[in-house]
């Protein structure tokens, strides 16, 4: 028996390397549009809940509440985001107008993305099987005794 790992025998190397490339290609559309991945993630969560704060959107984009206030920062400098008054113990956020046409014109590019996946697939059905199988899988993990524990 072999007893050394095999990278292109991996589900998580193959999971990675699509992730990477996936990066990749986003980025450099994004770019174009003055926006960065974390930032455009955040703009889409917030076209589908306006009214997050901080900590919500920073929960549902899976990172920090620091790291997310860094990018909504630069999200309203940009008049991107707007930050709405003090409401309790958080001020919620919402999409400005040159938000959401900044966020269509960069979805459009990065639907293109997806297309180019979806099309060297065999049917929509294929894609959807993915999707879930790959949806399944995380939430396994996550669900698993040592993400809880952190090891």
């Amino acid at each position: 028996m072999d007893a050394h790992f095999d990278p292109s025998a991996s589900l998580g190397f193959a999971v990675k390397r699509l992730q990477q490339a996936m990066r990749r290609e986003m980025d450099t559309k994004l770019a174009a549009h003055g926006l960065t991945g974390p930032q455009y993630t955040a703009l889409n969560l917030l076209a589908k809940s306006p009214g997050m704060s901080n900590a919500e959107l920073a929960g549902r984009a899976f990172v920090t509440a620091p790291t997310m206030l860094r990018v909504i920062d630069a999200l309203v400098r940009a008049r991107l985001v707007h930050r709405a008054d003090m409401t309790g113990r958080h001020r919620t956020l919402s999409l400005t107008e040159h938000g959401t046409a900044t966020l269509a014109k960069a979805s459009s590019e990065i639907e293109g993305i997806e297309g180019t996946l979806r099309a060297r697939l065999d049917s929509p059905e294929q894609w959807r099987e993915i999707h879930v199988w790959l949806t399944r899988a995380a939430e396994a993990l996550e669900a698993s005794p040592s993400a809880d524990s952190g090891e």
